[in-house]
């Protein structure tokens, strides 16, 4: 408008702010204040709409922020934007991203600012409550435990409930109600990590895993069975030496049952490693065990 304006487009020309002044604004005053900033490093802040010049002042004022992100995004009034300058310092970065309903969200993530919460929790939720579930679970061993799949939001309050008790990382299991969940967790703690990853029908195998948690089973048992019954009685050999002898070859489930039942015979007997026989029925396996008997003797 006149050689002033002219002399302030000037004055910027050795800063980050060239651009800056390809800004609209409503007068001479917004200008300056966007000179003001120069040296800061809200060169992209003030690409945000703002209603009036104090709008323009607030951005100014978070410089040296670490908010660069953080105020893409959408406000109302100059007091949404003051909300989102606020939780500057705070490690609530990625938590801002997430999605909310109303601006009263995004004032329960500011009063939890000093709060540490892990980044990739990219949860959607409804309602500020639900908010509050999620950032309640900080510093807890958790984080894959979330990344499972769930049917409603009180499957992650049990989550929360949980979150003092430790639960090794890799169980991607799947489960259909917040029962199973809680039988997932209760296995902690206990040698059957090897044990569920074998397969199983039904929610009810993982369950007979759980009654016997206490009871240590030795890893390399990766056998495959059809009901809970065989995984009974695959537990129930536990503490033998019929390591070896369950690694033999069987045609059905009756050969492994019928190798529990002659464990308690040769309890404090050595099984000596080389019984890799093949047999084709009971009998057979019933001989070379009656044999092993006389070599023992």
């Amino acid at each position: 408008m006149n050689r002033a304006d002219l002399r302030v487009v000037v004055s910027v020309k050795h800063s980050n702010s060239f651009e800056l002044v390809h800004l609209c604004w409503m007068n001479r005053a917004d200008l300056r204040v966007v000179v003001s900033v120069k040296h800061s490093n809200s060169f992209e802040l003030v690409h945000l709409c703002w209603m009036n010049r104090a709008d323009l002042r607030v951005v100014v004022k978070v410089e040296h922020s670490k908010f660069f992100e953080l105020v893409h995004l959408c406000w109302m009034n100059q007091a949404d934007l003051r909300v989102v300058v606020s939780v500057k310092h705070s490690n609530f970065f990625e938590l801002v991203h997430l999605c909310w309903m109303n601006r009263a969200d995004l004032r329960v993530v500011v009063r939890l600012k000093h709060r540490y919460v892990w980044a990739p929790m990219p949860l959607c939720w409804r309602s500020r409550a639900d908010l509050r579930v999620v950032v309640s679970v900080k510093h807890s061993n958790f984080f894959e435990l979330v990344h499972l799949c769930w049917m409603n939001r009180a499957d992650l309050r049990v989550v929360v409930r949980l979150k003092h008790r430790y639960v090794w990382a890799p169980m991607p299991l799947c489960w259909r109600s917040r029962a199973d969940l809680r039988v997932v967790v209760s296995v902690k703690h206990s040698n059957f990590f090897e044990l569920v990853h074998l397969c199983w029908m039904n929610r009810a195998d993982l369950r007979v895993v759980v009654r016997l948690k206490h009871r240590y089973v030795w890893a390399p048992m990766p056998l495959c069975w059809r009901s809970r019954a065989d995984l009974r009685v695959v537990v129930s050999v536990k503490h033998s030496n019929f390591f070896e002898l369950v690694h033999l070859c069987w045609m059905n489930r009756a050969d492994l049952r019928v190798v529990v039942r002659l464990k308690h015979r040769l309890k404090h007997r050595y099984v000596w490693a080389p019984v890799h026989l093949d047999w084709r029925s009971r009998a057979d396996l019933c001989v070379v065990v009656r044999q092993e008997h006389r070599c023992l003797s």
